[in-house]
């Protein structure tokens, strides 16, 4: 008895200590983040978010019409550019353009820096939960670990820093599911009984932000829902009423944007860059969910073959465990219904539409952990006790590597960007840009012009003017970017570069090499390399180009996307 006892104390003291390791861990992720909040780097998905935070928000509405997710994620990020813009009058007009404390700032890195923040708050509130309702539900070494994997298991640190609403949406599903829980109460003495109100609540708010924040997240509130009903017609059918209110409710606030989506759907219809699902679409899924950030890539492999084992056994001994099944539900709702759709009607699932569900996911592993090492305590089941602390062990693992791996690929980004910034710097009204990649187009608009709004901005109004040269632009880029121009002959950049004092060209990927052989053989412009620049993703290699003539000399820049 005394040997039991002390092994007791002793495997407390280590749960102690393991979750207190984490919950630094943690505290310290996110201390890193915010400080990479503070670059000005970003890619073509994220400008569109900038420039929707930096509208009106009856604009921005109606512009996300022309986009495909809800507007509730661009809401938040224009009220964090707002409070920064508040701010950095408060402390002096830190955005360095002079604006008074109550201007909205529309130009420059702050507005950046504030949607970069906006995304990290999610995982903070995460973080809060492990601290409190998950270590008080399920005791600190789950709480500890909780905190950990919501930050950093495989693919989920870069959306903490990334301009887009990925990080707000696993947050409203995970915290769906966490309040879900008195639903699935086994004890009659403790069950729901009757109009619940204060139990349905958080429900009901947190799916229907997730509803209006990505289209996907709906799909997983869906699927949440459908559990939780099948589940009250089988256990508990007293408790059916208030979550059937619930979820039409849901379905009554979001009626107001069904039309849109028909719209958008109509919209993207013509050109859509998602590629069709196959088996090894099945492979892949696994892939983006399991395998971390080794840079052996059969390490990786290996082990994520041995997490995947292990859950399946995690799952196999813990089936009947419905708390798990209904965090497993988001997961599992979405990739049904992308798979199923895109059988069915055309493409429209990539495994990034994961996200909301991955933090449910997690969840619903620790709680299956939880529920067997809890088991095991009582009924020496030894065996499945080693295999969930070997689980924990590797998740330990898995998010420790991430991590790294996403801040040293954050770092390169920054330190890149500092070099990058000086080129941008350095365009002023004289220049004018070509681009052959209808994405490098919209962001050296963006960067060139400043980092201002130029969405539905003619480019005569603004300093530096963009081309598109032999591309072709998808309806969203066109409705959106109304100032790019298009050219299609080297006469024509020629002529631009006889006429204006500055033509810049970037140029992307490998066919950059024969449209500077082209432009040489049919108009003449000499190029010479001087060097190459990162702009989040896309590296520019830099051309001097001049006319054989000699009368005019351009620098032009060749961009490959990393």
């Amino acid at each position: 008895m005394g040997n039991s006892n002390r092994a007791k104390t002793l495997w407390i003291k280590v749960q102690r200590l393991f979750s207190l390791i984490m919950y630094l861990f943690s505290a310290g992720m996110l201390g890193f983040m915010a400080y990479l909040c503070f670059s000005p780097d970003i890619w073509y998905d994220e400008l569109f978010s900038i420039q929707f935070a930096l509208k009106p928000i009856p604009e921005m509405v109606k512009l996300t019409a022309a986009d495909v997710h809800p507007p509730l994620y661009y809401i938040i990020a224009h009220f964090f550019v707002k409070i920064f813009g508040l701010l950095s009058g408060v402390f002096g007009g830190a955005s360095g353009h002079g604006q008074g404390a109550l201007d909205l700032i529309q130009a420059g890195n702050l507005p950046v820096y504030a949607a970069k923040f906006a995304s990290l708050i999610p995982l903070i509130i995460l973080y809060i939960y492990g601290l409190t309702i998950i270590r008080k539900r399920y005791g600190c070494l789950i709480g500890g670990m909780f905190s950990c994997a919501m930050i950093a298991m495989p693919q989920m640190s870069e959306y903490g820093v990334e301009i887009r609403m990925y990080s707000w949406v696993m947050l409203f599903v995970t915290a769906l599911c966490i309040h879900a829980r008195p639903f699935l109460e086994s004890n009659l003495e403790k069950q729901i009984k009757g109009l619940k109100w204060k139990n349905i609540l958080p429900v009901f708010i947190y799916g229907l932000l997730a509803c209006y924040t990505q289209y996907y997240a709906a799909v997983a509130v869906a699927a949440v829902y459908v559990f939780l009903i099948i589940l009250s017609i089988r256990k508990n059918i007293w408790q059916l009423g208030i979550i059937l209110i619930s979820a039409n409710l849901t379905a009554v606030c979001y009626f107001p944007w069904i039309g849109v989506v028909l719209s958008q759907a109509k919209t993207v219809s013509g050109s859509y860059w998602i590629q069709p699902l196959g088996l090894r679409s099945i492979g892949g899924i696994i892939k983006y969910l399991l395998k971390p950030g080794f840079f052996n890539e059969k390490l990786a492999t290996f082990l994520a073959v041995v997490i995947f084992i292990l859950l399946c056994v995690l799952v196999i001994t813990n089936i009947k465990d419905e708390y798990m099944w209904l965090c497993f539900m988001p997961i599992i709702g979405i990739i049904v219904f992308g798979f199923g759709a895109s059988l069915l009607l055309r493409p429209v699932f990539v495994y990034r539409y994961m996200i909301p569900g991955m933090g449910a996911l997690w969840f619903g592993v620790l709680e299956g952990i939880h529920e067997r090492l809890k088991d095991g305590s009582r009924n020496s089941g030894k065996t499945v006790s080693y295999i969930c602390m070997g689980l924990l062990g590797l998740m330990t693992v898995f998010c420790v590597r991430d991590f790294w791996a996403f801040r040293g690929n954050e770092l390169y980004k920054r330190v890149n960007m500092v070099e990058t910034q000086k080129v941008w710097d350095a365009i002023d009204e004289n220049t004018v840009l070509i681009c052959n990649f209808d994405q490098v187009a919209a962001l050296s608009w963006y960067y060139s012009n400043g980092m201002t709004d130029v969405i539905n901005v003619d480019k005569d109004q603004l300093p530096a003017h963009v081309y598109l040269y032999g591309g072709t632009t998808d309806v969203v880029l066109e409705n959106m970017f109304s100032g790019i121009s298009m050219i299609y002959e080297p006469s024509e950049v020629a002529e631009l570069v006889e006429n204006e004092d500055r033509v810049l060209f970037l140029g992307s990927f490998n066919s950059r090499e024969d449209i500077l052989k082209d432009w040489k053989e049919k108009a003449g412009i000499d190029c010479v390399n001087n060097g190459s620049f990162m702009n989040e993703r896309y590296w520019f290699d830099v051309f001097e180009l001049s006319l054989a003539t000699g009368k005019n000399c351009c620098t032009y820049y060749c961009v490959r996307e990393q």
